[in-house]
């Protein structure tokens, strides 16, 4: 009895969260996006794709924690409106790596070791395009 009282929510809910995608623009905007990076980046299921998202956010929320007290440690500062342009350009080129070794450290943890492999050599050899050539 209560699985189908489940069931029959879930179907509910299923349309009318259809529904809602089908007529909202953005809705649609963002289904589209979605589904170009599940074939980009090779996924099959929806499920490992929001899980890749997860990690993506845990790993810019932490990314936002170890900012400042490096920015602390090197320049004696903590915002970066307080920093010179050369302080500042040195921060984002040392936190762009940071960000790189955490979200290979969380990405392989939470089990998509080769899913962040893949991604952070990709982003390296845009970034630096003179380390994709041999």
């Amino acid at each position: 009895m209560i699985l189908v009282g489940k069931k029959r929510i879930l179907g509910k809910l299923y349309c009318l969260v259809s529904s809602f995608i089908n007529k909202n623009s953005f809705a649609l905007l963002m289904k589209s996006i979605w589904e170009k990076l599940k074939l980009k980046w090779n996924i099959e299921s929806n499920k490992r794709m929001a899980w890749i998202f997860v990690i993506f956010a845990i790993t810019g929320s932490s990314i936002g924690f170890v900012r400042k007290p490096v920015t602390r440690f090197l320049f004696d500062k903590s915002t970066y409106g307080e920093l010179v342009w050369y302080e500042l350009i040195g921060t984002i080129i040392l936190v762009y790596f940071i960000y790189q070794i955490l979200l290979f450290i969380i990405g392989s943890l939470m089990g998509e070791y080769k899913f962040v492999k893949w991604f952070v050599i990709k982003m390296n050899k845009r970034m630096f395009p003179f380390l994709g050539k041999k």
